[in-house]
């Protein structure tokens, strides 16, 4: 048998614009396509007292120990990590099923200690060591990533590489702006998470600016960018507009700098996958993992500084993206019906790891 493990809130009040989300859902939808069967971990809502604290634990608590009951030997276990919630019990009957020959395959959405965008706790460097010890296979996100651990000593032969993450979407997006020359950003655009949104005032391109947390006081003086509002991750595709999608972090325009900047020479933006299903070309840095999917399909460009775009973009001819359009519209077919991680999970499915 094959399971995934869901994690269900019982509060049915939270709302979220970001896609954050949306990778964990569609892993989980991809999964039960698959023959994947939900065993769900509940926890109820963000209220933080000490009641509610010890009732989410007693609730983890139980539906770890169900789950002990439902699974057998050689039956596939697949976890979507980093589980953001204190689980009791979690790491004690995850290393149980392990131990007792359940193949757990754990897909590694981010890695912390990559990113240390927030100060990493014994408890993160915990669940990590957890994850790592107790799987059969992790799903990383590229070869970059798959470097990076192997040389944290995390054995090659434990990872498979996803390549991109797809981002489900029932139909493909054909633009019809391609004499715009907008660029798309989307995103969290608080200042703390991209605070480069903030300098773009500084180049010559028209930028499209789309995502929560947006500091309208801090843009008023930025006459080329144009911001175009939150929206859901199951809309926003068709309501990107402009000519390429812009995948950049940090706080710097010549370089994706800081943590949130470096973090992209390892990891696959989310947003990436938004802007090829929404038929748009990549503006990527060179230095970025996800620059060499973009170079192998020939969807989108790689600059070192953003101050190169005007001269780049301008030396792109109508043939050029043309074809460049014509090959995001072959990966967002594949992207958008769950191709990659369907082939990530058929290579753990097939093999036998003995780690």
């Amino acid at each position: 048998m094959k399971y995934i493990l869901t994690e269900k809130s019982l509060d049915k009040d939270l709302k979220n614009e970001d896609a954050g989300s949306k990778a964990i859902l569609d892993i989980n939808k991809i999964a039960k396509e698959i023959g994947y069967k939900e065993l769900n971990v509940y926890r109820l809502n963000k209220n933080r007292s000490f009641w509610n604290k010890l009732k989410n634990q007693l609730v983890s608590f139980y539906s770890w120990l169900r789950i002990i009951r439902v699974i057998n030997k050689d039956d596939i276990l697949l976890m979507q990590t980093p589980i953001r919630e204190r689980m009791f019990g979690r790491n004690i009957c995850q290393h149980y099923l392990y131990r007792h020959g359940v193949r757990i395959i754990s897909i590694l959405h981010d890695v912390e200690s990559l990113r240390n965008m927030w100060e990493l706790t014994l408890y993160d460097s915990q669940e990590f060591n957890v994850t790592i010890n107790n799987s059969t296979y992790l799903i990383v996100h590229n070869k970059s990533m798959h470097k990076k651990l192997k040389e944290l000593n995390i054995p090659s032969n434990k990872m498979i590489d996803l390549e991109i993450f797809d981002y489900l979407y029932n139909k493909q997006i054909f633009k019809k702006n391609d004499n715009s020359n907008a660029i798309v950003v989307a995103g969290n655009c608080s200042i703390k998470k991209s605070p480069y949104i903030y300098k773009l005032g500084n180049l010559k391109s028209n930028f499209n600016i789309y995502g929560p947390n947006f500091n309208k006081d801090k843009s008023k003086e930025i006459n080329n960018i144009n911001y175009k509002g939150s929206f859901d991750a199951n809309v926003i595709p068709e309501k990107l507009d402009g000519k390429y999608g812009l995948v950049w972090d940090g706080n710097k325009l010549d370089e994706c700098a800081g943590n949130t900047g470096k973090y992209l020479q390892y990891n696959n933006p989310h947003k990436a996958s938004l802007y090829l299903v929404s038929g748009l070309p990549l503006i990527v840095w060179k230095k970025s993992a996800i620059a060499k999917f973009v170079k192998e399909n020939n969807v989108g460009v790689s600059v070192d500084s953003l101050y190169e775009l005007d001269d780049v973009l301008k030396n792109i001819s109508n043939d050029d993206y043309r074809k460049m359009k014509e090959n995001v519209n072959l990966v967002s077919a594949k992207i958008r019906n769950g191709f990659y991680m369907k082939r990530a999970l058929s290579i753990a499915e097939k093999s036998r790891n003995e780690n």
